[in-house]
């Protein structure tokens, strides 16, 4: 068994922009509990699969030459607490998708998922790029002042569609298993 996802990829060009409103974070949130995602880490999730069989794996791998090849953009938009500020457990980068390309992509996806035997997440899908994690369990810190943090309006291409593995071992790793490449918007 191994735990996949889908995830976009994106240009090495928005590593700047990402990296500075990361930093304005880190210096808003003042917060033992906070964990700050390496860059090397940055994706943008269409779907968490879990657990999947070597079998479903072969058969999603097989699955993504069908899916479509469009360009791919995204915009920054704002800064958002997931699940909610009530019960924090992730600082996102929240994306727009202007040209709904992204959507359709994120959609495209779910036959090969269930073809391949797999579950789909029902709730709406939010484009985002996670930039922390929040432990729960001590003090709540500072994260009423994220809404000052200035978010720029930066548009960027999303590279590739990659099928990654999630190894949550001492350090979360992510190994890529099969990519397409998206043409640039």
């Amino acid at each position: 068994m191994a735990r996949l996802f889908f995830a976009f990829e994106f240009s090495q060009q928005a590593t700047p922009v990402l990296t500075d409103i990361q930093h304005q974070l880190q210096r808003a949130v003042r917060d033992e509990r906070a964990r700050w995602t390496p860059m090397e880490q940055w994706h943008i999730t269409t779907h968490f699969l879990g657990d999947v069989t070597r079998e479903q794996e072969d058969a999603l791998i097989d699955a993504m030459s069908l899916l479509p090849q469009a360009p791919v953009t995204f915009t920054t938009w704002e800064l958002d607490v997931f699940p909610s500020r009530q019960q924090p457990r992730a600082f996102a980068l929240r994306l727009a998708d202007v040209t709904t390309e992204a959507f359709k992509q994120q959609h495209a996806q779910i036959p090969i998922i269930l073809r391949a035997g797999l579950q789909v997440d029902s709730r709406p899908w939010k484009p985002h790029v996670t930039l922390g994690r929040i432990h729960t369990g001590r003090s709540q810190g500072r994260l009423a002042e994220i809404e000052r943090i200035h978010v720029p309006q930066y548009t960027f291409n999303a590279t590739q569609l990659t099928l990654f593995e999630s190894n949550p071992q001492s350090k979360v790793r992510y190994a890529p298993l099969a990519s397409i490449d998206l043409p640039r918007g």
